[in-house]
Order: structure tokens, then sequence, then C-alpha cells
């Protein structure tokens, strides 16, 4: 029972309609300005509605109505994604139009996404002053330039002072927003959940997935240096061979990556794919795999070690490449030209298989292993961190432990832990001992019961300078420890604020009172050294 659609609007662009008024109010219709249309007749002035030309998208992208080869492939397809306030302007719309001209719906499954806003949550509009061209996203552009589209005729100031306001992130990017990257801002897009009905479009957040795709080409090229001369053939696709700790660990992180994306896809959580899938090549593949093989590849490449890392290494960039195709596909596409990879890909990773759990096996005894392995180098980094040793400085380490499982575990990496860590000799010893005056320590809980990290500042650091230190960061909590304290103690906050946000903040609180406590017991120590 809807109403009667007037598909007739009055713009200056857009299809206009195939109508023709005689000088006696007579009208035609045709696909061509009828030949008995002579002096005197005109074309309706009217254009089409915008969503009447939209709903025919679906099949008049492919060159219907003659039937070609693109409509008889691609239509019709099966999933539709788009935005939730256009699910009667356009998707009913297109569904109409599909079964009248095509004799059969478009797609079956429609998923909808959130409204694009400004970072403020404000929707978009040419009144708010807060409209953002992709294109400027993608190829930079100065405030000044993107203004002039945004509140054409207005002061200059007056735009840039309200594009700012909606934007409050750019501030600190100068003059305007640099070259992000049709990648980076596609992951960003992809990163929010579908739950979301509105997606604050933040530079700053569009600024850390362009570090992302940075991520992603500089690890590439630091893999094919270590890949020079390596001989593809040994690639066939499937998750090879591995012997060593740290290539069976990362074969297995990507198993469990590659599962966690594809129920994402399969299950429209986009975002829960992407999440995964930079998780795992910045901070599994990245920050530790790529470190760990290090020493191994460096001393040797002809050892039987070395030959194999380079092998799963080979295979685990590919098949990253590939599970991120979808999400950033131009800076993945040109990586893949450049990697070693299986004789059966075709030319283009769009056309490979996208990764299935047969690409990778999942050991959890090893993933539970390289757990603990990266809390207690963790820890050990904290604690010269902290206390600002020198990076090329030996700090003597050791690990107390009773657990016998643990103690194999560690000894066996003892000579990865003293290369990340900066340790040349570090020592296992059974729990109990005396600690050694200048030293600090950390317990580090894990899978075998708690391990304590043991690292010794005696001759690193001076007890003038730790004191010193200690001081600064103690007025520094303080200091933090007063603005929070003010805040709680403000009339009405605790009762009045949303509970979620009063425990927030008593959260907060609570961790600076801890910290406090810790360089109050590490003034004490600063004294033995």
């Amino acid at each position: 029972n809807i109403q009667d659609w007037c598909i007739s609007r009055q713009l200056w662009w857009g299809h206009q309609i195939p109508a023709w008024h005689g000088p006696n109010g007579e009208v035609k219709v045709g696909r061509e300005r009828p030949a008995e249309c002579g002096e005197g007749w005109t074309q309706d002035p009217d254009v089409l509605d915008t969503w009447f030309s939209s709903a025919l998208w679906p099949f008049s992208t492919l060159g219907w109505p003659n039937e070609t080869p693109a409509l008889e492939k691609f239509y019709p397809a099966s999933d539709l994604e788009t935005g939730y306030d256009i699910l009667f302007f356009w998707v009913a719309r297109m569904m109409m139009f599909g079964l009248y001209f095509m004799k059969d719906v478009p797609f079956r499954r429609i998923l909808l996404h959130g409204m694009v806003v400004d970072e403020t949550g404000k929707k978009m509009s040419k009144v708010t002053g807060n409209v953002i061209d992709p294109l400027d996203l993608v190829w930079g552009s100065t405030f000044a330039d993107m203004v002039k589209k945004t509140l054409p005729g207005a002061p200059e100031t007056e735009a840039i002072a309200k594009f700012k306001k909606a934007y409050p992130s750019a501030v600190a990017m100068g003059a305007g927003f640099p070259a992000f990257g049709a990648d980076a801002l596609r992951f960003t897009l992809a990163t929010f959940p579908p739950s979301n009905k509105r997606i604050a479009l933040a530079p700053k957040r569009i600024e850390g997935y362009r570090h992302f795709a940075n991520k992603i080409w500089n690890a590439s090229r630091l893999c094919l240096d270590h890949l020079q001369g390596f001989d593809a053939s040994k690639l066939d696709g499937k998750s090879p061979p591995a012997t060593a700790f740290y290539n069976r660990w990362i074969l297995a992180q990507l198993g469990k990556t590659i599962d966690v994306a594809n129920a994402g896809i399969a299950e429209f959580r986009i975002d829960e794919a992407a999440h995964e899938s930079y998780r795992f090549f910045w901070n599994d593949f990245c920050d530790w795999y790529l470190e760990i093989t290090k020493p191994v590849l460096r001393e040797g490449a002809t050892t039987s070690e070395a030959q194999e890392t380079r092998l799963v290494m080979a295979h685990v960039l590919e098949t990253s490449l590939r599970l991120m195709h979808p999400l950033m596909p131009y800076i993945t596409e040109e990586l893949w030209q450049r990697v070693p990879r299986p004789a059966s890909r075709r030319s283009s990773v769009a056309f490979g298989p996208y990764p299935t759990a047969d690409d990778a096996k999942i050991d959890e005894a090893v993933i539970r292993d390289m757990e603990i392995f990266k809390a207690v180098v963790t820890a050990a980094r904290t604690i010269r961190s902290e206390h600002e040793v020198d990076r090329k400085a030996d700090a003597p380490l050791t690990f107390r432990t009773d657990d016998d499982r643990a103690r194999s575990m560690l000894d066996a990496r003892l000579s990865s832990i003293s290369f990340l860590v900066g340790s040349k000799s570090p020592t296992i010893e059974k729990v109990g001992g005396a600690r050694t005056a200048g030293s600090t320590s950390s317990i580090v809980p894990s899978a075998y019961g708690p391990i304590e990290v043991i690292v010794s500042l005696k001759g690193l650091v001076t007890k003038e300078m730790e004191l010193a230190r200690i001081d600064r960061e103690i007025k520094r909590v303080e200091k933090d420890l007063g603005i929070i304290d003010k805040k709680l103690s403000a009339k009405g906050f605790v009762d009045r604020a949303p509970k979620e946000v009063v425990e927030q903040t008593q959260s907060e609180r609570q961790q600076l009172v801890d910290a406090r406590a810790r360089l109050e017991q590490s003034k004490k120590l600063a004294e033995e050294l």
C-alpha cells in the first residue's frame, strides 16, 4: 500500500526523462526522440530520480539491456553491503527492478553497515561544513581546498574553523591531511563492527592504519632481503614441516589467525577478520618472529635451521598477503608480485585461494610455551626500560622457578632470550636464593607456575641517577593522582556519573597508588647500588 512514486526531479544533472511534449499537450515516450516529434516538440526538462537510476545498478553495470557474458555470469549476485539508512531508497528498489526487468532478485543477503559521520558523531552535511571527499583522504589535501567543496563561497577562515571543530584530531596535522592511501582508509572502515549505527571518521585512526601499511611494506622488504636466492619451488601452498620452536609457533599462530579471519568473513564480522589480521602481522610476525629469527639468518643461511626458517618465512609472508588482500588490496597485490610463491598461483593475488586451516597447523602446546617466553622477555625488557639501562649494556639476568617443565623450556630458549633482552649469559635457578644487592625482579605468572625474573642493575645505573629518576616518576604519579582525586571529590561526580565511568576512574586511581608503592620500593633498592 505504498504511495505512487514521483520519479521526476528538478536537478541540474542526471538522466533526462525520455518524454517529449507536443505543442498541443501531447506526450510521447521513447528510447530515442520519436521521428514524428518535429518542430515545437521539447524533451521534458526534468531528470529521473537518483534512486530510479540507482535501482538499475545490479544489471545496468553488466551491459543490460544487451545479453552480455558479464550479465549472464554475475546476475544474480549473492550479497549486498550498504548503509542502513538507504534500505528502502535503494535496496528495496533494486529488488523491485530486478524482479521486473530480470525476473529474478539481484541478491539474497544484505549486510547493513553504519553511517559514516564526522569525528564528533554528527552526520555529514554541507550546512554543518563537515563533509569529506574520500579522495582527499586517499591523496591528501589542504584544509583550504577541502572546505571549498564543503562550504563553497563561505569565508575560508570560518569554513576551516567549522571543519576543524568536526575533526578535532585534524588540528595536530598542520594545514591539511596527508595522503593516507586507499588501503588505510579501506582498512579503517573495515575495523568497525556492523552493529555500530554510526562510524565516526577520525583522521588519527586512519593515520594509525597508514602506519600499518608502512609496517607491511617494510616487513616484506626485510623478508625479501632474507629470501634472496630462495628456491620458490619448495613452496606448495601447504604448511611446511618445521622443527624449530619459533617456526612451529608462527605456523600455529598463522593457523589460528586464518580460522578467526574465515569465521569473521563467513559471519559478516569483517571487523574481527581485520583486527586479527592486524594483530598477527604486527605483533606475532613483525615484533616477535622477525626479531627472533635475525640471529639464525645472520649467522649462516646454509644451515638446516636457516633453510627451514627461510621456507617458513616465505610461506607465512605469502599467506599473510593473501589473508589481508580483501582488506588492503593495493599494497598486498604490489608486494605479492615480488614475494616467492607456489608455482600453482595465478597472475594476481586476487585469483589465488583465500587461506584456509590447511595452510598452517595449530599447535596449542607451542603457543602456550611461546606466551611464557614472551612474558619473561617482556618483563626483563620492562625492568631495563623503567630503570633507563643503556640498550647496549649487558644486564645480568636470572630466572627462578621450581617447575622442571618451565626450566626445560627456558633453558632451550636462552640464546633467543639473550639476544632479545641484551643479556650475555642468562641463568636459571631454583626459587629461594638470596637476592643480589642492586637487583630488581618481576613475577611472571605462567601455566607452569610463577617465574621470577631478576635483573641486576649493579654498575649499570648509579645511585644518584636512579634516585633522581624515581623522584621524577613519583612527582608525575602524584600529579596524576591529584587530578583523579579532585575529579572523584567533585560534587555529584560519584553519584551522577555513569557507573562504568566511576569504576574506570577508581581503577585508574588504584593503579597510580600501586605504581607509587612500587616506586617507593625501588627507592629502597636504589640505596644498594
